[in-house]
């Protein structure tokens, strides 16, 4: 394995279109170690770039833990981005699904299109008479070349291969259902969001009896009008019709990941990472007089999670009562809403959807472009660039729409009751978010 301060990089070759060797070599690297092979493409399809043939970038970002040591060894989760979307904006997934400390991999796709004048990235190419390129066709390069990269990291670095999670949204759900279930001997679990099975069990693609011992969790919005949370539904009848060890979780969404998305697949990996040897406990039914005797924060969080996991009379009561008093502490409340999502009931649900979410700064990278400005963590992002947001993908959709040439941005913030504008450049502004009950 190369030391900590080195990176890989090298270049590939067409041989065919859209497909490629790959020669690559060692170089130098840090924390975050981005592979760029610089490749000349031959548009295969009607959705690439009419000006092709022209240069583009494939690669991958492998993120490695604050607590990496190379005499240990850690968990590695893969992330596959969405269809339009790039790698990069999966960095600090192996973070956010594991904070004990894993390795992040992060593939680009491996095609390149136009949207709206801008160049996105897609994992395969729907069928173009004209090149004779197959959907299926550059969907197998894809799986291929994901297969590939984690082979790379799992020989590079000090991956624990009895830990290996997949981990995909939207068209990466797709390509996380279909690279698990066909090769399950590689993973310890499967995290496919707003995403489905595309993939038919025939003679030809017989279900994996190794799929029985490799449990997967699907998050999904209910309002997902992009892939349908029914769709959803029927994939994972499909699995469980054979014995598959596969659940849905359904939330309050449309077609994005919410932070208890996020949440529900970090305690899925920590389930199976460090799994607690201890048999789980009853909860009293006098709960309630539990959380108002120990008033440590860390107790009350873990009553108030354990509500959500668990019917309980009253509970639901008390997490809708915790949520909506805004004098308890965030971390309590953002737990109890979290909680209600859990509990599912048409009640639980009703109350979810009338609370009033904000997107705060979690924590602030130093010297960036935000602390600069003078963000602090905990303001409220109201507005940015004239844009409402409401949630972290909206600060990220105004931050990509920023004209060329703009010097500076103004972001209206929220700080202990009071509106400031701060100005600051546009492109990344160097914070960690997060998304509460206001």
């Amino acid at each position: 394995m190369p030391p900590l301060s080195s990176y890989e990089n090298g270049g590939c070759t067409q041989s065919g279109p859209g497909l490629y060797d790959r020669n690559l070599t060692g170089g130098a690297l840090k924390k975050s170690v981005l592979l760029l092979i610089a490749c000349l493409a031959v548009a295969p399809a009607s959705v690439l770039v009419e000006s092709a043939p022209y240069t583009t970038a494939l690669g991958y970002t492998v993120e490695l833990p604050d607590n990496y040591d190379s005499t240990g060894t850690y968990p590695l989760i893969v992330a596959i981005h969405g269809y339009g979307d790039h790698m990069g904006a999966y960095v600090g997934t192996n973070t956010q699904l594991c904070p004990e400390g894993a390795i992040g991999l992060y593939p680009e796709s491996p095609f390149p299109f136009e949207n709206e004048g801008k160049i996105g990235w897609t994992w395969w190419l729907w069928a173009d008479s004209a090149s004779g390129i197959s959907q299926q066709s550059t969907k197998e390069q894809s799986i291929n070349w994901i297969l590939s990269c984690i082979e790379r990291v799992k020989a590079r670095y000090r991956v624990d291969t009895s830990a290996v999670f997949l981990y995909g949204f939207s068209q990466g759900g797709m390509l996380t259902y279909e690279i698990g279930v066909r090769y399950p001997g590689l993973f310890r679990g499967l995290i496919p969001a707003g995403g489905l099975l595309d993939l038919k069990f025939d003679s030809l693609h017989q279900f994996d009896t190794l799929c029985r011992r490799l449990p997967l969790r699907a998050l999904h919005g209910a309002y997902d009008d992009v892939i349908e949370f029914k769709a959803d539904e029927a994939s994972i009848d499909t699995l469980r019709n054979r014995g598959m060890p596969a659940e849905l979780l359904r939330y309050p969404a449309k077609h994005e990941i919410t932070q208890e998305m996020t949440e529900d697949a970090r305690d899925f990996v920590r389930s199976l990472v460090s799994p607690d040897p201890r048999p789980l406990q009853p909860i009293p039914s006098d709960l309630a007089a539990a959380y108002l005797t120990d008033t440590s924060l860390d107790a009350r969080t873990r009553f108030i999670y354990q509500l959500g996991s668990r019917r309980i009379d009253g509970g639901e009561s008390l997490l809708t009562a915790v949520m909506k008093d805004r004098s308890a502490p965030s971390k309590l409340r953002q737990t109890a809403y979290s909680a209600l999502i859990k509990l599912a009931t048409p009640t639980a649900w009703q109350t979810v959807k009338a609370a009033q979410r904000v997107v705060c700064a979690d924590r602030l990278v130093p010297d960036g472009n935000g602390e600069k400005a003078g963000l602090k963590p905990d303001d409220v992002i109201v507005r940015y660039n004239r844009r409402a947001v409401k949630k972290t993908s909206d600060l990220r959709d105004a931050i990509a729409a920023v004209k060329p040439g703009v010097k500076d941005v103004a972001m209206v913030i929220e700080r202990e009751g009071k509106r400031l504008t701060l100005r600051l450049p546009p492109g990344r502004i160097g914070v960690y978010l997060s998304e509460r009950v206001r």
